[in-house]
């Protein structure tokens, strides 16, 4: 089912209206697709994506959109990304990275300050982290978050593998969520998955002193014909960025910290005496 196509019905979803909307204005105005993602700064892929409800369309699209359109009084495009995320069941950030950026970032750069990465989490360690969620979730709902993290392993598998560069800082090896056991249990997967040949684990020490680092947790993912996307966690909540400029900020500001970090095989040696001190916890 296309955006060009009648049967595409805007009355089905908002995600299909923000579609058919898009495809109408640019059509009104005689414009390429082309045309449109050079206004959005994106690959012309991405505007065939969305017109065809492959892809969801972020908040700064929607203005941009509007603007270039005329629509800031009406609001077209941003009132139909809000419904969108009416829509949407569960974390929007969460089924828009899995279903959307996953699939295609060839290149995955996380920075930790506080947690170990969701992409490297057990089980047993993500279920505390979400059941301790000051969002309060219910029973239901942890497990499909559960699903849905552990789900994201398979980026790992996929041929080729994306490639992942995640700094970590050292204070996250002390910390034990969800106990001694539980926290043995992921320092033990760390080291594990740190030998993955498309997985690179860099310890930023607390001796670093750096101010970067004071920042949360985000991601950026690298994407064939995009300016990527940037995942960031702000005050427990999270958001799918899109913009350019946020993403250049956010790679310099990755590059400073990584600046600091240990090196792979360092990195590794420290992992595995945080695991020597807290098997002796046991």
């Amino acid at each position: 089912m296309t955006a060009n196509s009648p049967n595409l019905d805007p009355l089905t979803s908002a995600r299909a209206a923000f579609a058919a909307e898009l495809r109408k204005h640019r059509t009104q105005r005689n414009l390429s697709q082309e045309q449109v993602a050079r206004v959005l700064a994106c690959d012309q892929s991405l505007i065939s994506a969305m017109e065809n409800c492959k892809r969801t369309p972020q908040p700064d699209q929607a203005r941009r959109l509007d603007q270039f359109f005329d629509l800031i009084e009406k609001k077209v495009f941003v009132k139909l990304c809000e419904r969108i995320a009416r829509e949407t069941r569960g974390p929007r950030w969460l089924l828009q990275w899995t279903d959307e950026i996953d699939p295609v970032a060839t290149v995955q750069r996380t920075w930790a300050p506080l947690l170990v990465p969701g992409l490297f989490q057990v089980e047993a360690y993500a279920r505390e982290i979400y059941i301790s969620s000051s969002a309060a979730h219910p029973p239901e709902a942890i497990e499909e978050l559960l699903k849905s993290r552990m789900q994201r392993k398979a980026l790992l598998h996929k041929n080729p593998p994306a490639v992942i560069w995640d700094l970590i800082d050292e204070g996250v090896l002390h910390r034990p969520i969800g106990g001694v056991a539980v926290h043995l249990e992921q320092l033990r997967y760390l080291l594990e998955i740190s030998h993955h040949p498309a997985v690179t684990i860099q310890i930023v020490p607390l001796s670093a002193g750096c101010a970067h680092a004071l920042m949360g947790t985000f991601v950026l993912a690298e994407i064939p014909g995009q300016a990527g996307a940037l995942l960031l966690e702000s005050a427990g909540d999270q958001y799918v960025i899109t913009d350019p400029l946020a993403i250049a900020r956010l790679q310099r500001s990755y590059d400073t910290i990584r600046a600091y970090a240990q090196p792979k095989k360092e990195s590794q040696q420290i992992i595995r005496g945080a695991i020597e001190k807290w098997g002796k916890e046991v």
